[in-house]
């Protein structure tokens, strides 16, 4: 079972330029389209972490369950899988441009999303495994504006939509 998935909003770009204080930050670029199937929905993510001088790609297919909840399955494909499915992709999706940035502060794992392109005045802020909210520590370098966890307009595919 995937762990829970928190969201938070967090002011302009990501912790204003204070995380240098953090032992290691994982910074990576994410390039991600969808695909749209009748009851599925795939993510297509072009992974900046490189294997041998190569990008690495990934196939996620989300599938919702009747109990507000999802499957999400990822496979690594090829490059020239990820090439022929990109062809599919949504025509009524941006292609997001994100950049990740990775880190622990006081055991517990974080994700900052910064959206490239297209441009977003916020940045998404995860928590993987967080169940009860009081049992987040934030670092003090971080400001949360909003709990969006439960809010749909907040999910990737939603912000990929055209306007």
């Amino acid at each position: 079972m995937k762990p829970t998935i928190t969201k938070f909003v967090l002011t302009g770009g990501p912790c204003a330029g204070k995380t240098t204080a953090l032992s290691k930050i994982i910074e990576k670029l994410d390039v991600s389209a969808y695909l749209n199937k009748e009851s599925w929905q795939a993510l297509l993510d072009e992974s900046a972490l490189i294997e041998n001088g190569h990008y690495v790609y990934f196939l996620t297919t989300k599938r919702a369950l009747k109990n507000n909840s999802r499957i999400e399955t990822e496979k690594q494909i090829t490059p020239s899988e990820y090439i022929q499915l990109l062809q599919q992709a949504d025509p009524n999706r941006n292609t997001i441009h994100k950049k990740r940035r990775c880190f622990v502060w006081q055991n517990q794992y974080f994700e900052i999303d910064t959206f490239v392109d297209p441009p977003l005045p916020f940045s998404l802020l995860e928590i993987e495994g967080a169940e009860n909210h009081d049992e987040i520590n934030f670092p003090p370098f971080i400001k949360v504006l909003e709990d969006v966890t439960d809010n749909k307009e907040f999910y990737n595919s939603n912000l990929a939509k055209k306007k």
